[in-house]
């Protein structure tokens, strides 16, 4: 178990999901139907 290696693969790992929820925030951002979607099922589900 090559711990240099694990943190290099972590980081990428992490990378690509940021990169992931940057994509899914900016679709979100340009489609503010589905914001209010989420918005209100998040206030039914949590409230």
């Amino acid at each position: 178990f090559d711990i240099s290696n694990y943190k290099v693969y972590s980081l990428n790992e992490l990378d690509s999901i940021l990169t992931k929820i940057k994509k899914l925030y900016n679709r979100l951002h340009n489609n503010r139907g589905l914001i209010n979607q989420i918005d209100d099922l998040m206030k039914n589900d949590f409230s």
